[in-house]
């Protein structure tokens, strides 16, 4: 029997545009995390850089906006604030986040902010996980957290 080994995601992506460009290849991997059904991903309007989201999409029956940040890096305060600012400036229903992990001050103040916005926007957090099985070549999951 074959052991499934958990690897680093910096081996896999190098950068935050590594992992934009793996999911704008495999939508897929998004909606099933999210457990939606996703168009217009990627696109952009006319969207100001400093508010401007990694990855822009819609629910497709609704046309509620999804945005994601992906953060490969220990999150620093700074992206905090960045990501609130891009959910704002995209006036987003659902704000991912894509981190290699989080500490739990910050997740707690996420957890607060969910349940006070009540339906009007949902922050999402997720971890970018990498396995593989002996030397098979590595699968990337995204995991809510």
């Amino acid at each position: 029997m074959a052991n499934l080994i958990e690897i680093n995601i910096n081996e896999i992506f190098k950068t935050n545009q590594d992992v934009r460009n793996w999911l704008l290849e495999n939508p897929r991997e998004l909606e099933d995390a999210l457990n939606i059904e996703l168009v217009n991903i990627g696109h952009h309007s006319i969207i100001p850089d400093e508010v401007r989201p990694d990855i822009y999409a819609e629910e497709n029956m609704s046309h509620n906006k999804v945005i994601v940040m992906i953060n490969l890096d220990e999150p620093t305060d700074e992206d905090f604030k960045n990501l609130l600012a891009i959910a704002a400036g995209n006036n987003a229903n659902k704000a991912v986040w894509l981190v290699k992990s989080l500490d739990d001050k910050t997740r707690y103040i996420l957890n607060w902010l969910n349940e006070r916005a009540g339906w009007k926007t949902e922050f999402i957090v997720m971890k970018v996980e990498a396995y593989k099985i002996n030397d098979s070549l590595p699968a990337v999951k995204l995991v809510r957290i």
